[in-house]
């Protein structure tokens, strides 16, 4: 719409003030998302959009191994459930400053009781919230399986944005 508004009415730089990056979606509050694991590491997305509202992707890395789990944005823990008798966590980071929350599923109990992390607590951008964890099948308590090593992220919404790499409804998977 913004191509249809004339130059007369609001000049280029105006645009490009009032709406300085139309690829990210104003649903987005919080517009610099790292990814979840160390710079440089490289990670492939398994699968389609699934989960709550289909707004989540699972993530593995390249490697194969249980990598650390980072926080991709500063924020509070605003849900922390152990499931049993598989071991894995779930963690909610709601962004600080926005009511966005960004959801980590997999992440083995010992390395998350390790980072002593609580609900309530801040964590900072790219701080450890714990090792992704291994494959689990069956039914556990928080109503997960685990069909081979990977993250499971719950994103806001969707256009996403990490790092400059939108996922949206369009992206495709390989």
């Amino acid at each position: 719409l913004l191509n249809l508004i004339p130059e007369s009415e609001l000049s280029a730089e105006a645009k490009s003030a009032l709406f300085f990056d139309p690829s990210i979606s104003s649903n987005q509050a919080y517009n610099n998302y790292k990814f979840p694991w160390a710079s440089g590491k490289a990670w492939i997305v398994r699968g389609t959009w699934h989960g709550s509202d289909n707004r989540a992707l699972d993530f593995r890395p390249a490697d194969n191994t249980n990598a650390d789990v980072l926080a991709a944005a500063p924020g509070y823990i605003t849900a922390l459930a152990q499931c049993s008798p598989s071991d894995h966590y779930i963690l909610n980071i709601t962004t600080e400053n926005t009511s966005e929350y960004l959801g980590y599923t997999h992440l083995t109990g010992a390395s998350v009781r390790a980072e002593g992390l609580q609900l309530g607590d801040y964590v900072a951008q790219g701080q450890k919230l714990g090792v992704m964890a291994g494959a689990f099948s069956g039914a556990d308590s928080c109503g997960i399986a685990s069909s081979g090593m990977h993250l499971h992220v719950l994103m806001a919404t969707k256009p996403f944005t990490m790092d400059g790499k939108t996922f949206s409804d369009s992206y495709w998977y390989d």
